[in-house]
């Protein structure tokens, strides 16, 4: 499962990355039932919903039967480039469409991991293959039908390496696609494929009518889509709004308000400021510097204010094809050269979590035993020496409209001249960031990854996916390729884990990556709001209603 460049959690911090989320229907999508937290109603303050790690429990709105109709405005940070998360994807694109718009063949429950149906009625595996028995009678918002025919195209785009969709290796495993009729699809299978069905989970189904011989990045269907989920697109101005209108024809349970206006606003702290106003309904994310000020504001009585962790780490990433960045010893020592703590302090008050590997801390996968490194010049100093470096010279890459990249920068670029490390900034618009990272065109660069529940790594550290993957940094280890393999091709759960943690130490000694943290996100939602639920991927907006 490849991981998201969530650009919209990226804004208070870097341009990032994200997995999925979807609303809690009676057909399957219903999310963890008794999920703990702790919810404080408290006299002249916004009542606190303290979210433990898997998210928002799904009981602490309890205002009643959900009321249909009205209009949620919510405000988004970063506006997305296109629609189609196949070929270019961030945190919002997905949020705003997926299993809202358009939909995917399989779901993953965003508190618990299980996969059940979605687009696929059911589905079995053997050895050899997947099969999926899709509903029947569906249709496109426009009308058309959904056949196997949709679901054969979507993933042959994704398979075609003339395409470039990010998701491209996570169908390895898969020889052949078959559909022996309009409601049947088979997935052939030359090895285990124990990611195959969470990516299926968020592989957004695409019309073959509207993109058959088209760019995917430039087809009219990638900014205005036609999905078959709960919410029909409408319209996107530029710079200024997008909008979602209920679909009355929904197969499964219909959702509840009438329209979803998405609003782009850059500056967080005016849309801040537009929320206090009653013009937007939810402010995702508090900027931080009112994070004390909104926990204890009579202003704000009687709205929720949810505290949670996005499954999203931030990090630097090094090229390693550039001079002495090749050497794991020189990116060790730029990384204890990297206060974190200073920054998640300047950048996020303190509401941040340190991280040391590419996995959800929590998680089988995440070896706690293995502690951060130290920021400590002097010894990153000695182990430049070692490594035959007096001096150095690196350029910081980063998204221009993310404060929180600025301030790392700053510090960055004071810390490391200490140790006789020169590091000048590139501020830059976000798809050139992506370009110049695609092609290995920096020295460091900052971003966020949000991760999947079973996060699939080999996209990001496998040496073939320096070319037209995510591997940014071009870090080539043979132990990581070896780890990776295996990892990809292990069904067992318990020795996929204890794989995933040698990958863990692994990447922890090279450091092809600096691990920053996971920062703490608040959420404001006004008093009317209900059943909005984030959770590690994301919200649940076709679940959400408006009281009177």
């Amino acid at each position: 499962m490849r991981p998201w460049l969530a650009l919209a959690l990226a804004l208070a911090v870097f341009p990032t990355a994200g997995c999925k989320r979807s609303r809690a229907p009676a057909h399957s999508d219903g999310g963890a039932a008794g999920q703990s937290g702790a919810v404080t109603v408290r006299p002249n303050a916004p009542e606190l919903v303290q979210c433990p790690a898997t998210g928002c429990p799904l009981d602490f709105d309890e205002a009643g039967p959900p009321r249909d109709g009205g209009e949620l405005v919510v405000h988004v940070e970063a506006e997305p480039a296109i629609l189609c998360d196949l070929v270019e994807h961030d945190a919002w694109s997905r949020w705003i469409v997926e299993n809202e718009v358009v939909e995917t063949l399989l779901f993953q429950d965003p508190w618990t991991g299980a996969i059940t149906p979605r687009l696929a009625a059911s589905f079995e595996s053997t050895a050899d293959a997947l099969t999926l028995h899709l509903r029947p009678s569906l249709k496109w918002h426009d009308g058309a039908p959904f056949s196997s025919a949709d679901v054969a195209f979507t993933i042959g785009r994704a398979r075609d390496p003339a395409v470039g969709a990010d998701a491209r290796s996570d169908f390895d495993p898969v020889s052949a696609v078959e559909t022996p009729d309009a409601n049947t699809v088979i997935l052939r299978l030359t090895r285990p494929a124990p990611f195959l069905k969470q990516a299926l989970a968020h592989l957004s189904i695409l019309p073959e009518h509207l993109y058959k011989g088209k760019d995917l990045r430039r087809a009219d269907a990638s900014r205005a889509p036609i999905g078959t989920g709960p919410f029909k697109f409408v319209s996107w101005k530029q710079n200024d709004e997008l909008v979602l209108a209920r679909n009355p024809d929904y197969w499964g349970e219909k959702a509840h308000v009438d329209r979803i206006r998405f609003r782009f606003i850059r500056d967080k702290e005016v849309a801040y400021q537009l929320y206090r106003r009653g013009e937007i309904d939810v402010l995702w994310q508090v900027p931080a510097t009112h994070f004390d000020e909104v926990r204890n504001d009579p202003a704000l009585t009687g709205h929720r204010l949810l505290v949670w962790t996005p499954r999203a780490y931030f990090f630097v990433v090094w090229n390693s094809e550039r001079g002495h960045l090749a050497d794991p010893r020189v990116r060790r020592a730029l990384t204890m050269l990297i206060d974190r703590q200073r920054f998640d302090q300047v950048a996020f008050g303190g509401h941040a979590r340190a991280i040391t590997g590419p996995y959800a801390p929590g998680t089988p996968s995440y070896d706690a035993s293995i502690k951060p490194w130290p920021f400590d010049p002097a010894a990153a100093r000695k182990l430049l020496d070692e490594a035959g470096v007096k001096t150095m010279k690196l350029t910081f890459l980063y998204y221009g409209a993310s404060r929180s990249a600025e301030q790392l920068g700053t510090l960055m670029k004071e810390d490391f001249a200490k140790a006789g490390v020169t590091i000048d900034l590139a501020s830059v618009d976000f798809a050139v960031q992506l370009d110049r990272l695609r092609h290995h065109a920096f020295d460091a660069s900052a971003l966020q990854w949000t991760l999947s529940v079973e996060q699939d790594n080999y996209q990001l550290f496998h040496s073939s996916q320096a070319a037209g993957g995510e591997n940014f940094g071009s870090w080539k280890s043979p132990a990581a390729d070896a780890l990776l393999d295996q990892i990809r091709q292990t069904a067992d759960d318990n020795a996929r884990h204890a794989l995933d943690r040698k990958l863990h130490a692994l990447v922890h000694d090279e450091q092809p990556y600096t691990f920053i943290s996971m920062r703490e996100v608040e959420t404001l939602l006004q008093p009317r709001v209900h059943g909005l639920l984030p959770s590690q991927d994301g919200f649940t907006f076709a679940r959400a209603w408006l009281s009177k």
